[in-house]
Formats: C-alpha cells, sequence, structure tokens
C-alpha cells in the first residue's frame, strides 16, 4: 500500500483516512519510550573546512545568478511580476 502515495489526490486521502503522521509519531515516542535513557543517540559529526568550502562553491553561483537578475531588473527600472505578465 506504499504506492498510494504516488498517486497525488488519492494519497492525499489515503493519508488523511489513515492519519499516517499521527501513528508514525506515536511509534516514534513509543520507540524513545522504550529506549535506555530519556534520549536517543544520534551520529552527526560537525561540520569540517571541506564541508563548509563545498556548500559554498555550491550556493555561490546561486547568489551570483540572483543578483545578477537583481541588478538587471534594478538598472532597468522593472518589476519581476510586471515582466511576467506583460
Amino acid at each position: 500500500m506504499v504506492w498510494w502515495g504516488a498517486i497525488p489526490i488519492v494519497g492525499d486521502f489515503f493519508s488523511f483516512r489513515f492519519k499516517s503522521h499521527a501513528k508514525n509519531s506515536a511509534v516514534l515516542v513509543g520507540a524513545l519510550r522504550h529506549a535506555k535513557g530519556t534520549s536517543c543517540r544520534l551520529n552527526v559529526l560537525p561540520l569540517n573546512l571541506v564541508d563548509i568550502g563545498l556548500i559554498s562553491v555550491l550556493t555561490a553561483p546561486v547568489a551570483v545568478v540572483a543578483g545578477l537578475i537583481g541588478w538587471w531588473f534594478w538598472t532597468r527600472d522593472s518589476f519581476l511580476v510586471s515582466f511576467l505578465f506583460d
């Protein structure tokens, strides 16, 4: 029955009918209560310089393109909404 989520409307009705989010939350809370201690253990490594550099390299082009698009609209005294709907 996992495939119901692939059909947009039917998947929404299926989730609403069976309240999957509430059931998943109940299962998670039950698992945490049965675990030793009061919290679950997370294995998350801290960010290092390579991670920060990779994130910067991947986000810099997006920031540059967004800045160039904003500058283009600014110099032409135009608005994005009027550009799209005129």
